[in-house]
């Protein structure tokens, strides 16, 4: 009995500690998505910086918050995060933060820098396996990861069609090298309309509706198609259209992971109490066996 008790409550601690390693690498990837919000903010700023329409201290506060979130990242224990800023371009940060003060870099090199350290980031935000455990959070979790892949790549889009709006350089040239980015990130809406949950997938279609990613999409869809600019939009409302398609979709991603986390917190708790529960009961069997035998003894 005492070894089946043993064999019992290791089994419950696996289970417990296998949810809160879950849980962790949730809210690591969650960590990893602010960073590259945060670097997306910087590369904005910092082209705009060096094309002298904006201000040094429109910059700064975004570089203390990227200084803030890497160093969350870089307490983390996970082997997928270590020595990341070696191999994700984020240990020349500092180098390109300089020139950009200094003024040696140009609107190119800006956005190609910060356009890779998001893409590389972007790689180790892993998904996370299927499990039995997972079963009521799963699909939000899924849904959750897809929209981070989505604005990441609608990013990467959306900053390519406004250097070239605003430049009027090497147009058709960017729209081509673009083009296997806008196929990836129209693949990762047709995975999110058909792995998330039904409520998700409502309010993405609502989101699409009251938002201005509508517009964002169908000027996508015609430009991918055509290779045409037309005179629907300038560069300064592409910008602001898309910022506030960015928004839109950052905002149902949050909510998707805080929904994610707040239910696998749940279910941690659940389970943990469970242990304790078992754990109470096997020893009050054991001593109620250890009675029994002592009396029959007697």
């Amino acid at each position: 009995l005492v070894y089946f008790s043993i064999m019992i409550y290791r089994e419950k601690s696996q289970k417990v500690e296998l949810i809160g390693n879950y849980i962790e690498h949730v809210e690591q990837s969650a960590t990893i998505s602010e960073l590259i919000a945060e670097l997306s903010r910087e590369r904005r700023y910092s082209y705009f910086y060096i094309l002298k329409d904006s201000v040094y201290s429109q910059i700064l506060p975004h570089r203390i918050k990227t200084d803030s979130i890497m160093r969350i990242l870089n307490k983390s224990k996970d082997l997928a995060l270590k020595n990341y800023t070696k191999y994700t371009f984020l240990d020349n940060l500092y180098f390109m933060h300089a020139t950009i003060d200094s003024s040696k870099t140009n609107t190119n090199l800006v956005i190609q820098y910060y356009t890779d350290a998001i893409f590389r980031l972007n790689t180790l935000a892993s998904e996370i396996p299927g499990n039995p455990f997972l079963k009521p959070v799963y699909r939000d979790l899924i849904a959750q990861r897809t929209l981070a892949q989505m604005i990441t790549y609608f990013g990467i889009i959306r900053t390519n069609v406004f250097n070239v709006l605003f430049t009027r350089k090497y147009m058709l040239e960017t729209l081509y090298g673009t083009l296997g980015v806008y196929k990836v990130y129209k693949t990762y809406e047709t995975e999110f309309l058909l792995k998330a949950s039904p409520s998700a997938v409502s309010k993405y279609d609502n989101v699409k509706k009251i938002t201005d990613l509508k517009m964002s999409n169908t000027y996508l869809d015609s430009l991918f198609t055509t290779f045409k600019f037309d005179s629907a939009f300038d560069a300064n409302r592409w910008w602001n259209v898309s910022t506030n398609s960015m928004i839109a979709l950052r905002k149902q991603q949050r909510a998707l992971w805080k929904s994610v986390d707040t239910r696998m917190k749940e279910i941690y708790q659940q389970e943990n109490n469970s242990k304790n529960e078992t754990l109470l009961f096997l020893l009050l069997a054991i001593a109620l066996v250890t009675f029994f035998v002592s009396y029959i003894v007697m």
